[in-house]
């Protein structure tokens, strides 16, 4: 839900409120375990689970009412319909991709966890969160253009367009090309952050650093896809890049 609604709110109403809330209901967490360690009260795994729901909910809150003011008046005043049949097919696939984005950043490490144990689930985990700086490059710039993305696409300015997502494919190529090189050359002091034991997982590392910057080279590609309503090819192929052909036969990039 909180994926949905920060899309929703980033393309509505714009950047700041989408992404900065996004991540702003950790502060939830950080003061709520910070008080409570601060009064001696033990923070425990149900504590913290609590606070994110609180946070959270406090945040999807804030970005429905934000949303809402933000829409023309025209549009509040018009009389409520319901066409429940439609919404239904129409929504499924795009919850489906948003859980998938959701869900694909932890269902790894609990599965290795549970087939394995906690301490190479552990391990694998740190070198994971450190490879997903490259999706995360990718992320950011997909997001921070998303707006202006969305408006050429919807307002028929496809010449534009492509030249926009050219942009933001060379830019994240070139801060793909620098995130390796630093992987491959101090990765194990990245690891040593977190303890001298995690120094081992160099190599883990370096096969996911690869696997997410190949992804992360094709840019907004799947982004795009949920923008444009193909949101069914972003959840079955969510790593593939290039070209995507649409319902209307058009190729995108």
């Amino acid at each position: 839900m909180a994926c949905f609604s920060s899309n929703l709110a980033r393309t509505v109403v714009g950047f700041l409120l989408g992404e900065g809330s996004r991540e702003a209901w950790r502060l939830v967490v950080i003061v709520g375990a910070l008080v409570l360690a601060l009064d001696r009260r033990p923070v425990t795994i149900t504590t913290l689970f609590a606070l994110c729901i609180v946070g959270m909910s406090l945040m999807i809150v804030i970005q429905y009412a934000t949303v809402r003011r933000s829409l023309p008046p025209q549009i509040r005043s018009v009389a409520a319909a319901a066409d429940v049949s439609a919404w239904v097919r129409r929504s499924l696939p795009m919850w489906a991709a948003a859980f998938l984005d959701a869900s694909s950043q932890y269902l790894d490490v609990i599965l290795l966890g549970w087939l394995l144990s906690p301490v190479a689930a552990g391990g694998y985990s740190v070198a994971a969160r450190l490879a997903n700086v490259f999706a995360m490059i990718a992320g950011g710039m997909a997001n921070y253009s998303a707006t202006p993305i969305a408006s050429l696409f919807f307002a028929g300015h496809h010449p534009e367009l492509q030249r926009s997502l050219r942009m933001v494919s060379l830019a994240v190529a070139g801060l793909v090309m620098a995130g390796l090189a630093v992987v491959f050359v101090g990765g194990d002091l990245l690891l040593m952050i977190f303890g001298k034991s995690y120094a081992d997982q160099h190599g883990i590392l370096v096969v996911l650093s690869i696997g997410t910057a190949v992804a992360a080279l094709g840019g907004p590609a799947v982004y795009v896809l949920l923008l444009t309503g193909h949101e069914g090819w972003y959840s079955r192929r969510p790593l593939r890049s290039g070209f995507e052909r649409g319902r209307d036969g058009k190729r995108w990039a």
